[in-house]
């Protein structure tokens, strides 16, 4: 993993009018453009992307041909863990696709969405649609971002007065737990989403299809192969082992990094950067994350293929520091053990207000 670095937030930059007047400098991607197309960040990368979703797609294929051959504790193990990979990156690849990086063509990305992220793994890609444009447009912003919204963690401080049951009160130790849990919730969260759209967005009907696929395709080789228990295991084994790799990767981007109220949002470049966190910035960490590890660049260039945002970082991080802009780039390690401090911080809060909920009950 790459060495900790930590540039720490600074204040807004400005420009003086020819009265000394102090005004807002306007932040925009738009005006790193030229230097961007120059070291190549606009670039497609068609050729990463199809060897990218072909080399996971055969190893998942090759992860369950073994499994249907039911063969001992070991290779099981193996061929368990290699298939949850296989998942998330699938699961990654259909990132790159609903963000645009893959083809810009509207039906193709939709086509590759719901083959990758709902046939294949299982995952509703509509709901992702509906949920993950808010996240990009208002990181960490109070009540909006979903991917702050969690029903079982307090991942702010005004969130407590909404959640403090015992995942919050003693989060950051139960995090693992909500972890092995998280690949189930994605799956019910997202068929019920499609479920409950329908009537107002037809299309969802192709992710409850695709869906009922993924499960038909797995309970219809598990019968085929005289193997359904034992299927039926190792699906349950590889969704607790891919909420795992989720948690890995996807709550130090953002976890503890800050968050404001809907009436206190930055601009749209300032809030991309102030709520976001850099975790690694090497090839591998990329490859591994799919492009999450750079998550200041993905957020400011969305639609980028994650393959050319180490490109993009060191003309975002200069830009950054010579206006005084926040950009936190630190190792894998340290991310974490600012989020586990800030979970431990949000834990106290919870209990605090778990116990002041008691007394008004007892009072009342």
């Amino acid at each position: 993993m790459s060495r900790s670095r930590s540039q720490g937030a600074g204040t807004h930059a400005g420009m003086r009018t020819s009265s000394g007047m102090k005004v807002a400098q306007a932040h925009r991607i738009g005006r790193l453009r030229l230097t961007l197309e120059a070291a190549g960040v606009y670039e497609r990368a068609r050729g990463y992307h199809a060897l990218w979703f072909g080399a996971t797609g055969i190893a998942y294929a090759a992860c369950l041909a073994v499994l249907l051959r039911q063969p001992a504790t070991g290779v099981r193990l193996l061929a368990i863990a290699g298939a949850a990979v296989a998942v998330m990156q699938i699961g990654l690849f259909a990132h790159e696709v609903g963000h645009g990086a893959v083809t810009r063509s509207h039906s193709w990305r939709e086509a590759l969405g719901q083959l990758s992220n709902s046939f294949l793994i299982g995952f509703g890609f509509s709901h992702w649609q509906h949920t993950h444009p808010i996240h990009h447009n208002h990181p960490n912003t109070e009540g909006i971002d979903p991917d702050m919204e969690s029903q079982g963690y307090a991942l702010y401080d005004a969130a407590v007065r909404r959640v403090h049951g015992v995942a919050a009160r003693y989060q950051p130790a139960t995090l693992l737990a909500g972890f092995l849990l998280w690949g189930f919730a994605i799956r019910i969260v997202a068929v019920a989403y499609a479920i409950r759209q329908l009537r107002r967005e037809p299309r969802t009907a192709i992710d409850l299809m695709c869906v009922a696929g993924h499960l038909a395709a797995w309970v219809g080789l598990g019968v085929a192969f005289d193997a359904l228990p034992a299927m039926a295991i190792n699906y349950c084994a590889i969704t607790v082992l891919n909420g795992v790799y989720m948690g890995a990767i996807l709550v130090v981007p953002h976890v503890g990094t800050g968050s404001r109220r809907r009436d206190r949002e930055l601009p749209y470049f300032e809030r991309q950067v102030a709520h976001s966190r850099n975790y690694d910035a090497s090839a591998i960490g990329t490859l591994l994350c799919g492009g999450l590890n750079l998550q200041i660049e993905h957020h400011l260039l969305p639609g980028v293929p994650c393959i050319r945002l180490r490109r993009a970082r060191p003309i975002i991080a200069e830009y950054c520091r010579q206006h005084g802009l926040p950009y936190r780039q630190t190792g894998y390690w340290t991310a974490w053990r600012e989020v586990l401090a800030h979970g431990r911080r949000m834990a106290t809060l919870a209990r605090a207000q778990a116990a002041l909920d008691v007394h008004r009950q007892e009072a009342a």
